[in-house]
């Protein structure tokens, strides 16, 4: 049986949309030139981390696709050729759209995600990042939208929960934030037509806020 076509936004188009309700997002800039890409770094303020931006490129890491810790402008032109480099021996036909620039956050990693379920509609995921959602299984889940109350049930059931109370001197995570960030996530899976799929991974949570690193957004075209 023939597939529905299927359209995935970039990180800078999922951001636009989910930044229309209220969604967090590390501060981040698009290079196309390695000139570009010193500059807009030293901009945000290093360190920085850069990674493709490409459709055809899937497997990002694995690619040689993503640097993190650029200390300085001299680093940041040399690490986008390579990334661009690494992507094009990945896929020689790929479409490059640039090499994003991200200012590094310091917290928590943990994931947020959404889909239309056949049975129930649009639900969400939250869990830990790492081997937790993948090896553990340890997440939750809820049928969105979803109310506050129902996200606080979602970050207080996961085994993992520990790591965000603050453990071996680390600071606590802001647990409203995220939890006003899951809420956020469910209003805008429960209200997209053609929505098939969300992946915030990784979101970092700390003291102060829970951001957004990377995003993709799937739809039915």
């Amino acid at each position: 049986m023939k597939k529905d076509p299927v359209k995935m936004l970039s990180v800078a188009e999922s951001q636009k949309k989910l930044e229309k309700f209220k969604v967090k997002f590390a501060k981040s800039k698009t290079a196309k030139t390695a000139a570009e890409a010193a500059k807009l770094s030293r901009q945000i303020g290093f360190p920085v981390a850069m990674k493709i931006i490409s459709p055809d490129i899937m497997h990002k890491t694995e690619a040689g696709c993503i640097e993190t810790n650029i200390k300085s402008e001299t680093q940041a032109s040399k690490v986008f050729r390579q990334i661009v480099s690494n992507a094009l021996k990945a896929n020689k036909s790929a479409k490059i759209h640039g090499v994003l620039i991200q200012e590094h956050v310091n917290g928590q990693e943990v994931i947020i995600g959404g889909k239309k379920d056949v049975q129930f509609g649009p639900v969400v995921l939250f869990g830990l990042g790492g081997i937790f959602v993948e090896a553990i299984k340890d997440y939750s889940i809820r049928i969105a939208p979803v109310t506050p109350a129902e996200a606080k049930e979602m970050i207080e059931e996961i085994r993992g929960r520990k790591l965000l109370e603050g453990m071996r001197g680390k600071e606590p995570a802001n647990k409203n934030a995220l939890k006003k960030l899951i809420v956020s996530v469910g209003k805008f899976i429960s209200s997209e037509e053609n929505f098939l799929e969300l992946d915030l991974n990784p979101v970092i949570v700390n003291s102060k806020e829970a951001v957004v690193v990377d995003a993709r957004i799937i739809y039915s075209s």
